[in-house]
């Protein structure tokens, strides 16, 4: 790795590539020794973790800088991440996750033009549900205007005096949904970088319906803490949405069969189950 305040040369228009740094977080969760090994630019590296000897032991090992934070909530994870980053440009990565060759050198280019960039989401899958699963979570995940982690890479102070802080604490999931809400109305330019991508592995049926839930809580979390943040799962956006399900029904049809509308139905469901849940028990509420 290179000193923090080292430069090199980009392929892209012959311009000084700044220094940057992966912020990755990790649970305990040893596969993040692939995503360790995937990184193939010079960058400097720095998790955040919650508290696991075997991931200490192994980030040690590997003289791999890091961080101790709380179980549960990613957005603080996340920031965090960013906040002890050595290098202004900073790449959040998740351990589950990994780098295909040279995405890493792609998304740094990107950040020469483009105050956010973001790498296209390969899911990879070992079943049929985590293929239907997967087919889904690829439309979301690789939309070219909505800002999703992981692999989403900064530059940390336009950011950050464009946003505020970039992933609030106080909104435990989804951390990107509502930094993208926050990105929209501070018009900050985001490039797309399809070439550069991130592998996910396969996510199974109970991961995908325990993240609907708290997605759905993580939504109603954003409306409490982010001022005019739009509420669909209210009424009468409710009803709206509801009037809208047979267009929604035939165009999951055509893209992921009936196996894909059945989970769209029931994560739907699920979400909008957390969304309430939130608002009528405030059980996720942190004090600020």
């Amino acid at each position: 790795m290179k000193p923090a305040d080292a430069k090199e040369t980009s392929a892209y228009n012959n311009a000084p590539l700044p220094p940057c740094t992966i912020g990755l977080k990790c649970a305990d969760d040893p596969s993040i020794v692939e995503c360790l090994n995937s990184i193939d630019d010079d960058v400097s590296v720095h998790v955040v973790i919650t508290p696991s000897e075997r991931i200490e032991r192994l980030l040690k090992k590997r003289s791999v800088d890091y961080s101790l934070t709380e179980y549960g909530n990613i957005a603080k994870s996340a920031q965090l991440s960013i906040e002890r980053a050595p290098s202004d440009n900073v790449i959040v990565m998740d351990s589950d996750t990994c780098f295909t060759p040279g995405s890493i050198r792609k998304l740094r280019e990107a950040l020469l033009t483009s105050v956010v960039a973001k790498p296209s989401i390969r899911f990879e899958t070992d079943s049929y549900i985590s293929e239907v699963i997967s087919r889904g979570r690829h439309a979301f995940n690789n939309r070219p205007d909505f800002a999703t982690c992981p692999g989403l890479a900064i530059r940390r102070t336009e950011l950050t005096e464009a946003c505020g802080r970039i992933f609030n604490p106080l909104i435990r999931w989804p951390e990107d949904s509502a930094l993208n809400f926050r990105m929209t109305q501070a018009s900050v330019s985001m490039a797309f970088v399809p070439v550069a991508q991130i592998v996910h592995g396969p996510i199974h049926l109970p991961h995908e319906l325990r993240a609907a839930f708290y997605y759905g809580v993580g939504k109603r979390l954003s409306v409490e803490h982010t001022p005019g943040r739009e509420t669909p799962e209210e009424f009468p956006g409710f009803l709206i949405n509801a009037l809208k399900a047979p267009l929604r029904i035939r165009e999951n049809l055509q893209s992921s069969g009936v196996a894909g509308l059945l989970l769209d139905t029931v994560w739907q469901g699920i979400y909008i189950s957390g969304y309430h849940a939130q608002k009528l028990l405030g059980k996720w509420t942190i004090a600020e």
